[in-house]
């Protein structure tokens, strides 16, 4: 099985310098990602990464910070291939949903995990 390698960089205090790169590992053989975002989707004050393919399974991920820079993807939806992803309130309960546009039809997923 391939590893892909999902780059995080990281600002450094002199403004004159590069960004640190830091490469979040990760199992899923991303098949065309084609949107990322971030939000809080499980209220425990951590950002987790929102990820869409464009192609494949057209998996729609979350990777769940754990904190200490790990994650872990959990798979939201799958099935079909997704051309824009987002991450925002749609309904205004407070907690992020996901937007997405797809060849046929622009939906959500409302977000009904617990807070923590």
């Amino acid at each position: 099985m391939t590893t892909n390698l999902t780059p995080l960089f990281e600002k450094p205090t002199d403004p004159r310098q590069l960004w640190t790169e830091h490469r979040i590992a990760t199992e899923l053989n991303l098949d065309q990602p084609n949107s990322v975002d971030v939000a809080d989707f499980d209220g425990d004050g951590r950002p987790d990464i929102l990820v869409a393919e464009k192609a494949g399974a057209g998996r729609v991920i979350v990777l769940r910070n754990e904190g200490g820079g790990q994650f872990t993807p959990v798979v939201i939806a799958q099935g079909r291939p997704v051309q824009f992803a987002r991450a925002v309130d749609v309904n205004g309960d407070g907690r992020p949903d996901i937007l997405l546009i797809r060849a046929d039809a622009i939906s959500w997923l409302e977000n009904l995990a617990p807070r923590q």
